[in-house]
């Protein structure tokens, strides 16, 4: 059974639960929202559940969304994807989720998406990528060597920094930059790439989700 500890946010953030899974596993983790359906979001970056980015269109549409912090941040201890993606589920099991309508895997997030959605497919229906790191190697070496140079530690911020400004002054061209590298994995039967509505149209993540459960 889970056992868990709410921890006070600060302002502009939100509150936190600290839940141990199993015998030694913890886990810190938020739920915000109160639908019948349940989105797990692995966040990328150096992200903790405490911030929430984007989730609100979930919301929305009438789930609830579980994000965790990823291991290493807040108070989830590190682990491997594999390990991590086993104690999510453990942690649904203990909440009463029986399925999760989505898991959605956001940048560094998607291995992890995809994982949990590979080991424990009985919970899993389907897998959302929102620009995200898969498991295939690069397009080529160029593209290898110029996405270790500007995300390294040491120029990380530079690169998010000029990223800002661009979308402040240029927004339609710095919108553009993300486009150029094209994606990495095609998607096998198991996993649904999201980007259009439930009639073709460009539409938002959880409108394609509200059309495969049957809602208007």
């Amino acid at each position: 059974m889970t056992r868990s500890a709410r921890r006070p946010a600060p302002g502009g953030e939100r509150d936190l639960v600290v839940a141990r899974v199993g015998a030694d596993q913890t886990v810190e983790y938020r739920m915000t929202g109160d639908g019948p359906g349940t989105v797990v979001v692995f966040h990328g970056g150096h992200l903790r559940a405490r911030l929430a980015l984007g989730e609100d269109v979930f919301i929305d549409a009438g789930f609830r969304v579980l994000v965790p912090s990823r291991p290493g941040y807040g108070r989830t201890p590190s682990s491997s994807v594999t390990g991590f993606t086993d104690v999510i589920a453990g942690l649904c099991r203990d909440l009463g989720i029986d399925q999760v309508a989505a898991v959605v895997g956001v940048s560094a997030g998607g291995r992890t998406a995809l994982t949990m959605a590979a080991r424990h497919p009985d919970l899993v229906r389907r897998v959302i990528l929102q620009s995200a790191v898969g498991f295939l190697p690069w397009p080529d070496r160029r593209t290898r060597l110029g996405g270790r140079v500007v995300f390294h530690p040491r120029v990380e911020g530079a690169t998010w920094a000029l990223l800002r400004q661009a979308l402040r002054f240029a927004p339609e061209r710095a919108l553009r930059l993300p486009r150029a590298g094209r994606g990495t994995a095609r998607p096998d039967g198991r996993v649904v790439r999201v980007r259009r509505g439930a009639h073709g149209r460009p539409g938002r993540p959880a409108h394609a989700l509200a059309a495969h459960r049957g809602d208007p």
